[in-house]
């Protein structure tokens, strides 16, 4: 078995907790405007000054306390006779606990144990 059809390559994709800042909760709102101030002194060429909380809102999904894991596409090489071939599975939906189930147990089941690799990329 070559290398490559010993890797699991996947791709996770977030999006923010709520699909407004106006829905956050006030704990969370109170902590999105602090991380907010953090970037815009840590960051001041990619976010302006003038900019809001609600206006970066949009970025909060890359965040792990402020995202949700909406999908994660995982694909592996194989072979079939001397030709290789991708196969692709996509978990996705708004229950971010049934997905990130599911994902687990495609690892529990066809992984655990195994010599298989995890490529993943940021």
């Amino acid at each position: 078995m070559q290398l490559i059809q010993k890797i699991l390559f996947l791709d996770i994709e977030t999006a923010p907790m709520t699909a407004s800042y106006s829905e956050l909760d006030p704990t969370f709102a109170h902590l999105w405007d602090e991380k907010a101030e953090q970037l815009k002194k840590r960051i001041p060429e990619r976010y302006e000054q003038e900019s809001t909380s609600d206006s970066m809102f949009h970025e909060a999904g890359i965040f792990a306390e402020f995202g949700r894991v909406v999908c994660i596409s995982v694909g592996i090489i194989y072979k079939d006779g001397e030709t290789l071939h991708l196969r692709e599975k996509s978990f996705y939906g708004e229950d971010e606990k049934k997905l990130l189930t599911e994902f687990a147990d495609l690892l529990n089941k066809h992984y655990q144990g195994s010599d298989c690799y995890l490529c993943g990329h940021n």
